[in-house]
C-alpha cells in the first residue's frame, strides 16, 4: 500500500492567502460559506491492484469562521477488507486553527487503529510573512522544531489560493503546504490542475441550496514529497468544488486502491459576532 489516507480534508477545504488586506480582496474569501458536512466513503471498483476487496467509511468535517481566524474539525473512519479476508480499521481526528492573515497555525491530530488512539500530533507553526519562511514546533509525540522553507503556506491559505486560481483560470498551481499530517515533517508539495468547469444546471450529489444551481470546478490535486525530484505523487485527489468552498464529491487515489467520498449532509454555519 503506497500510503494510507491521512488528513483527507486538510487538502481541500480541504484548503487564504497573504496579508489580511489580500484576503479581503480574494474572491474565494468573499464567497466562502462556513459549513459542516458529512461524506460517505466507498471503494471504487476496478481501481488499483485488487488487494482491497471492499471499503467503507465516513468523513465528518466542519470549517468555521471565528473572530481571529478559521477553525477546522475533521473526523474520519475507514474500514478496508483485503482480498485475503483481513480487515483494516483506521481513522483520525483533526482540530486546527489558522490565523486570518495565514501566518499562524495550531494543530492537534490523533490517529486511530481498531478504535484505539495510537499517535497524537500537537503543536503550533508560524510564518515570517506570506509564503514563509517559518517554524513549526511539535509538542507531541516528541518535542522538536521544523524549519519551514520559503514558499510554505498553511491549509486554509492554500485552499483560498487554489480556489482563486480556479476562478481566474490560472491553474495549474504548485504550493508547499504545511498541515502537520504528512511523514515529511508535516510538509507536502501540492500541485493543482483544472479538470474542467461544471455548468450550474448539472446535478449535485446532495440537493442543497448551498450547491444546487451553481457553477463548480473539477480539480485534480497531486501530493508529492516536499523535497527532491519525484515523478509520481504519493496521493491524488479529484474533487468538485464550488466557489463558496463546499465540495460535494471527492476521489482519493492511493495507487493500490481508490475511495469515493459523496456528500450526504450539509449545514451552513453562521459567521461570528465579533
Amino acid at each position: 500500500m503506497r500510503r494510507k489516507p491521512t488528513a483527507i480534508m486538510a487538502v481541500v477545504v480541504v484548503a487564504m492567502g497573504g496579508t489580511a488586506a489580500a484576503q479581503a480582496a480574494s474572491p474565494a474569501a468573499v464567497q466562502f460559506q462556513p459549513h459542516r458536512a458529512s461524506y460517505e466513503l466507498l471503494l471504487i471498483p476496478g481501481r488499483g491492484d485488487g488487494s482491497i476487496a471492499s471499503a467503507g467509511g465516513r468523513l465528518d468535517f466542519e470549517w468555521a469562521q471565528v473572530c481571529d481566524g478559521w477553525a477546522v474539525e475533521q473526523r474520519t473512519r475507514v474500514v478496508l477488507s483485503e482480498a485475503d479476508g483481513a480487515a483494516i480499521d483506521f481513522g483520525w481526528a483533526l482540530t486546527t486553527w489558522e490565523a486570518r492573515d495565514g501566518l499562524a497555525y495550531d494543530f492537534a491530530i490523533e490517529r486511530f487503529q481498531d478504535g484505539e488512539a495510537y499517535e497524537r500530533l500537537v503543536g503550533t507553526a508560524w510564518l515570517e510573512g506570506a509564503r514563509g519562511p517559518g517554524t513549526a514546533v511539535f509538542e507531541e509525540p516528541v518535542a522538536r522544531t521544523v524549519d519551514l522553507p520559503a514558499g510554505t503556506v498553511f491549509p486554509t491559505d492554500h485552499t483560498f489560493r487554489m480556489l482563486d486560481a480556479a476562478l481566474a483560470g490560472e491553474l495549474p498551481l504548485y504550493l508547499l503546504v504545511f498541515d502537520a499530517s504528512s511523514d515529511d515533517d508535516g510538509l507536502a508539495g501540492v500541485s493543482t490542475a483544472s479538470a474542467g468547469v461544471v455548468p450550474a444546471e448539472r446535478s449535485t450529489t446532495l440537493d442543497s441550496p448551498l450547491t444546487a444551481g451553481r457553477v463548480s470546478y473539477r480539480l485534480v490535486m497531486a501530493y508529492y514529497p516536499p523535497y527532491g525530484d519525484v515523478e509520481l505523487p504519493d496521493t491524488e485527489v479529484s474533487l468538485r468544488v464550488f466557489p463558496n468552498g463546499i465540495a460535494d464529491s471527492f476521489v482519493f487515489d492511493y495507487g493500490d486502491f481508490a475511495l469515493r467520498a459523496n456528500l450526504t449532509e450539509l449545514e451552513a454555519l453562521p459567521s461570528p459576532e465579533c
